[in-house]
């Protein structure tokens, strides 16, 4: 069990470690009683007693991969002498095997009969030789149709697209999505940090009028009305999907909620979540001077992806975008972070992130598997106007 469970087909997946943890040490300890669904969402995955298996079909769908993943783990000939491991189809049990063939051929049996001693024959039997392989001749004809037909089945088959396997850790289950948007405003300023009073300006307000609010209040209550925008379009994709949405500010949410339900973090350097949450990610937002730029750490040194920030923003002419999906270590959470360096950069992340096409043309130049892993996609934008264009892909990286 913990030589598979060290394999990159189990090690890369906390869910399916765990299933497959559960039912082998039930095996081991000979734990008799047969176990449901229900049980296993509640003992594995920590669902409540009364959760309803048809919405959130995690153990089935768990199952059924483990049990791929241990096909596909048999079938290397590194692996061909060792004990074999099965979960069952139609239940949940495990049984260890000896190597080789999961199951004898359908032909083979054991029965008890008396002995019988047959008489000599009289005369030597009639070959049976040309019967014989005209026989095997059909055989092959038929095993040879039998796999071409399956060929094409396997082919034919419908397959989840590039966008639904990006988003199928938020949409599977029956919980809620968090979207976290960034609080900020560029009319308040504080006095000092000894002093720290707030104060409003404006065209309209050349001198600093005094605001009656402290800074935590101030904090939990303004957005730039672009993020609110952007989160209203993203609230209204996952209503389509049949998921409810709680928007949330950066200050208001805590680590306690990215834990309890999958979440959105939108922004780039102005939400606090986006540096917190992949500090240790390939690609994250940087500057040196007026100099901004995406940093690769693979790669320091590169300002490939930069542009200056002397340009005042409404003059900018493009923007960098990173979008990430990595999931928690504790508690398997998924969250997807999009942003740029400016709302602009965040909008079009949205844009491409809620269109099927852009997305399948996007992820096609991802790493091979980024579906089962912590996957970061840099693109640019050009802005025209005030408005962002199409995002174009500038690398991707899975881990």
């Amino acid at each position: 069990m913990e030589r598979l469970l060290a394999d990159p087909l189990f090690s890369q997946s906390k869910r399916y470690g765990l299933f497959l943890r559960y039912v082998t040490e039930r095996a081991i300890n000979n734990i008799q009683g047969h176990v449901t669904e229900r049980s296993l969402g509640v003992e594995i995955f920590e669902r409540s007693p009364n959760y309803d298996t048809d919405a959130d079909p995690i153990v089935r769908v768990t199952a059924s991969e483990v049990r791929k993943r241990l096909a596909q783990y048999y079938e290397d000939p590194a692996h061909s002498s060792e004990l074999r491991l099965l979960i069952h189809k139609g239940s949940y049990a495990a049984e260890f095997v000896p190597p080789g063939p999961e199951h004898p051929p359908a032909d083979v049996f054991v029965t008890r009969t008396a002995l019988v001693v047959p008489a000599p024959p009289l005369a030597p039997a009639p070959t049976k030789e040309p019967s014989t392989k005209r026989r095997w001749y059909y055989i092959s004809g038929v095993v040879g149709i039998c796999i071409v037909v399956a060929a094409i089945l396997w082919v034919a088959r419908p397959r989840a697209s590039a966008f639904d396997l990006f988003w199928k850790p938020l949409m599977d289950g029956s919980h809620d999505v968090l979207v976290s948007i960034p609080q900020i405003s560029d009319h308040v300023h504080l006095a000092s940090a000894e002093d720290p009073q707030l104060s409003w300006s404006d065209s309209l307000t050349p001198i600093p009028d005094p605001m009656r609010l402290s800074w935590t209040q101030y904090a939990t209550r303004l957005v730039h009305v672009r993020d609110l925008s952007t989160a209203c379009r993203l609230s209204e994709f996952f209503g389509s999907k049949g998921k409810h949405v709680i928007v949330k500010g950066e200050h208001v949410v805590t680590m306690g909620d990215l834990r309890e339900t999958p979440a959105v973090i939108l922004g780039g350097l102005n939400n606090q979540w986006t540096g917190r949450l992949v500090q240790h990610a390939r690609f994250f937002f940087d500057g040196e001077g007026t100099v901004r730029f995406i940093r690769d750490s693979q790669n320091p040194t590169s300002r490939r992806w930069s542009y200056d920030a002397k340009v005042p923003t409404g003059s900018r002419d493009k923007d960098l975008i990173i979008i990430s999906r990595v999931s928690d270590s504790v508690s398997g959470r998924v969250t997807v972070l999009a942003g740029g360096f400016s709302a602009w950069g965040t909008e079009a992340a949205v844009s491409l992130l809620t269109n099927p096409d852009q997305m399948q043309t996007v992820l096609a130049q991802a790493p091979r598997k980024w579906d089962a892993r912590n996957v970061q996609i840099t693109l640019e934008c050009t802005v025209v106007n005030a408005q962002a264009g199409i995002p174009r892909f500038l690398a991707a990286h899975s881990w």
